[in-house]
């Protein structure tokens, strides 16, 4: 009868070991998938942006070559100057953008740094997450909350 216990213990110690790699790996593939959306995005707006400035690039070499005079030189300087500007308004935009994207949806003050589990919404402050009994985005009870560490 030792032997049949010794197995029981043995396997439910292999469960409970297995149970917890496979639930460090689930959030750790979480983490990823967040990091990996928020790096698209941020990837995905340098790349509008780079394909802004290559028109008006074009554009301005256009008008530059399509008359000789200095007057052309000046408009081409003030273009140049003008998508730089816009450039520049258009990154302030955009890191307004990731800020916002990145606080709270309840408070909207506080940044997003609590997951709910078993959904992994993450969506809330510490001082939300406290408050909530059920996921605001999907109304799954929530069972326990992970905390995510962003750069």
């Amino acid at each position: 009868m030792s032997s049949i216990s010794d197995y029981e213990s043995a396997s439910s110690s292999d469960f409970d070991e297995d149970f917890e790699i496979t639930d460090g790996l689930k959030k750790q593939n979480f983490l990823l998938k967040t990091e990996n959306h928020e790096l698209k995005s941020i990837l995905c707006n340098a790349l509008n942006r780079l394909q802004i400035a290559k028109i008006s690039v074009e554009e301005s070499k256009f008008k530059l070559f399509d008359s000789n005079s200095t007057t052309s030189f000046d408009s081409f300087k003030e273009n140049c100057i003008k998508v730089i500007e816009n450039l520049e308004k258009s990154c302030l935009k955009t890191e307004i953008n990731y800020d916002e994207g990145s606080n709270c949806l309840l408070c909207y003050s506080a940044p997003k740094e609590y997951a709910f589990l078993p959904c992994f919404h993450l969506i809330a402050c510490e001082e939300c997450s406290e408050k909530c009994s059920e996921c605001p985005i999907c109304r799954k009870k929530i069972n326990d909350t992970l905390k995510i560490y962003m750069n």
